[in-house]
């Protein structure tokens, strides 16, 4: 297995390329302004095949690029359903977007539960609401690799002050990824990599929320 990282935009917001080694084929999640040109340099020469381009929830700062690398890759574009709202209107939110950001369409509706399948790799699609509606964590199990968007930082969690966010409901799917082993990698859509055991704090969330 192959994680490379882009991070871009405005936002400082990571971008991943997941490959399987033996296959070629690889995953991208989420697209941040600014991040074509670095991506597909790197896609380019690790000759990889991406296959889907998994977007952890419709904010703009994860989403502006979507359409280009979609154009650019013929990749489908895989999102939670709640997100469709979002992704249909990518740039109403709270700041003021400096460039314009057309509709997104998902190619690929996700559900808690689903699978993603990049070679021999098996991404398990975790819903955890709170920073979105629809905010998706990626797990894979074998490789101890979860990407976790906006609901997961190193020392901190995504914001619940917007539309469509709700502190308690994060609290839950904070909860939720405590459960996961330690040694879990964690690849946040912001920040520095950490693991399950370093953010040992989501533990001491009350269990009756």
């Amino acid at each position: 297995m192959s994680v490379l990282r882009v991070t871009s935009g405005p936002m400082d917001t990571n971008c991943y390329l997941v490959g399987d080694s033996a296959s070629g084929e690889a995953l991208i999640v989420d697209a941040p302004w600014g991040v074509l040109s670095p991506l597909l340099e790197k896609i380019r020469v690790g000759s990889w095949h991406p296959i889907y381009l998994v977007l952890t929830h419709g904010h703009w700062d994860h989403v502006a690029a979507a359409s280009d690398l979609r154009a650019a890759l013929d990749v489908a574009i895989a999102a939670h359903r709640l997100e469709g709202p979002a992704l249909e209107a990518p740039a109403e939110t709270l700041y003021q977007v400096p460039f314009e950001i057309p509709s997104i369409h998902a190619d690929r509706l996700l559900e808690d539960g689903a699978t993603l399948d990049v070679g021999a790799l098996r991404f398990h699609i975790l819903h955890t609401p709170g920073h979105s509606p629809g905010a998706i964590c990626l797990y894979e199990p074998d490789a101890k690799l979860l990407l976790s968007g906006d609901t997961l930082f190193h020392n901190g969690y995504g914001r619940t002050d917007l539309p469509g966010a709700d502190e308690e409901t994060l609290w839950r799917s904070l909860t939720r990824l405590s459960a996961l082993p330690d040694d879990v990698r964690i690849l946040p859509g912001h920040g520095v990599e950490t693991t399950i055991g370093t953010e040992a704090w989501m533990r001491r969330i009350p269990a009756d929320l």
